[in-house]
């Protein structure tokens, strides 16, 4: 490593004229030297493969804005007043703008730098016209076979019977013939007479923008 001109470079685009008084000092000097730590990493190793997060449209302006709203998020952390949050909503407004002009941008220029190639043109076109409209396809199972026979399932149908017989057996009644006294009642009994309190006490509980049947009714009407 060169560390002479390792330290030209720094002295040059890091200032350190500012004296460190309070913690908010601090972060602005430690943001201040991650920005040109990774200003020198991008110029001096060459990157053979991109992020994941890598954006075509993404440009300095946008870092800028972006490394500007952390600051500023950082500043409303250290001091907690309502100046210092009301300056990070204001900018982080702007930096949002900036994103959307700048993606809109790129966006347009990859139109227009299609529109002059001829084959791209018409490969764009053709993905327009039958590509883009056509429904999304079903994702494919993979083939399913019983024990009992030996060809494998195609279907969805024969899956599905043989994923419901695997995983949702039929349910039986519990054996309660050793329990003494035992007895399962199969219908469940309630008042049948219901009060005009009760009914008043359940629209009251009832969502006033939802309607509880076909008819479109709202709750609020009753």
């Amino acid at each position: 490593m060169n560390t002479e001109a390792l330290s030209a470079y720094l002295q040059i685009h890091l200032s350190l004229k500012h004296s460190l008084d309070n913690k908010t000092m601090m972060n602005v000097r430690v943001c201040k030297i991650i920005r040109v730590l990774q200003k020198i990493i991008e110029k001096s190793i060459l990157l053979t493969k991109s992020s994941n997060w890598a954006r075509d449209f993404w440009n300095q302006s946008c870092f800028e804005v972006v490394m500007k709203s952390r600051r500023l998020r950082i500043i409303w952390k250290t001091q907690d007043t309502l100046e210092a949050w009301n300056e990070y909503l204001k900018h982080n407004d702007h930096k949002n703008k900036i994103i959307r002009q700048t993606k809109c941008a790129h966006f347009r220029t990859q139109m227009h730098e299609l529109s002059k190639a001829f084959k791209s043109i018409w490969c764009f076109a053709k993905w327009a016209r039958i590509e883009s409209q056509l429904s999304k396809k079903l994702s494919q199972f993979l083939s399913l076979k019983r024990s009992d026979i030996d060809h494998m399932t195609t279907t969805f149908e024969e899956k599905i019977e043989i994923l419901r017989e695997k995983f949702f057996l039929s349910s039986s009644q519990a054996n309660v013939s050793d329990i003494a006294e035992s007895f399962i009642s199969l219908t469940v009994s309630f008042n049948s007479r219901i009060t005009e309190d009760e009914v008043k006490q359940t629209i009251r509980w009832v969502k006033a923008d939802k309607a509880s049947s076909a008819s479109d009714i709202s709750n609020k009407a009753l």
